[in-house]
């Protein structure tokens, strides 16, 4: 909206003086045509059109810098600095909105939360310098996997200090485990060196489909469930709410999600309830 506004301030200063100019030299025109005079015609035609650029320029100068200054600051307001990507207002923004919109549609939405295993002992271990390079590289490994896989149809945001969310629009549940799987493996072939110390981050994936009339807020709460049980199952995995593995299972790819060539076996998870959105798949088994 401000952005929005600053562009309209511009349009209306370039309006306001040539509109002014108009109306001058109209004056000008009829006292001279009135006095019969037309060499003061020609000067009063002459100096409004002339003093145009010595007033427009500054004025459409000025509303440019303002105009750049106010998109930047709207910029870094609603991007996470040190990854580039949708900070958490953003985000939460973007997403409920795209769940607004698409309230009366039967298209697929996947939420699916993305947390860094042990991100405070990479901190208190290699320092918090090399803990800003992990996220970054995290980041970099959701965008460029999550794009490849799905571009144009994915929203990816950093919601927390080591917590990522990515959204898919028109994606199903086994399209979603199978994007959740590959964001896995491609967290294990990340090093971040720094003196000694060499930093294989690993990820946990909480993996929520939309169902019929649900918020956006309610698919990131069951992926939110998800994601702890992902990590009380050994982390470095993903796990699918309780709630979508019909669908997952309709889809026939349960035997596909798998770690060096070991499958994985559908069953109700331990120690959370369904009725809590406990999850009942699990993803990414130990080699």
């Amino acid at each position: 909206m401000v952005v929005r506004s600053c562009k309209d301030g511009v349009r209306a200063v370039i309006l306001i003086t040539l509109l002014s100019v108009l109306v001058s030299v109209l004056i000008a025109w009829g006292i001279a045509m009135l006095l019969d005079k037309k060499l003061e015609l020609v000067f009063a035609v002459a100096v409004p059109v002339m003093g145009v650029p010595i007033f427009v320029i500054p004025l459409v100068r000025a509303n440019l810098r303002l105009y750049q200054t106010r998109a930047e600051l709207e910029r870094l307001v609603r991007t996470d600095s040190l990854t580039g990507l949708a900070n958490r207002r953003c985000f939460l923004e973007q997403a409920t909105s795209l769940f607004s919109s698409l309230a009366a549609d039967k298209d697929d939405i996947a939420v699916m939360m993305v947390d860094i295993d042990h991100f405070k002992r990479i901190n208190d271990s290699c320092g918090h310098d090399n803990g800003d390079r992990v996220l970054k590289l995290v980041a970099n490994a959701i965008v460029s996997e999550a794009l490849q896989e799905h571009p144009g149809h994915v929203l990816v945001g950093r919601i927390g200090g080591e917590e990522f969310v990515v959204l898919a629009h028109g994606v199903d549940a086994g399209g979603a485990v199978a994007l959740a799987e590959k964001l896995c493996q491609a967290m294990r072939r990340l090093e971040c060196s720094k003196y000694d110390h060499v930093t294989v981050p690993t990820v946990s994936i909480g993996v929520a489909m939309r169902n019929a009339d649900e918020t956006f807020a309610q698919v990131l709460k069951a992926a939110d469930i998800a994601v702890y049980e992902a990590k009380a199952l050994g982390r470095d995995r993903w796990c699918i709410a309780h709630r979508d593995i019909d669908a997952l299972a309709k889809r026939d790819i349960a035997d596909g999600q798998h770690r060096a060539g070991e499958g994985v076996t559908p069953r109700r998870s331990a120690g959370l309830s369904a009725d809590a959105g406990a999850v009942a798949l699990r993803g990414a088994l130990p080699a």
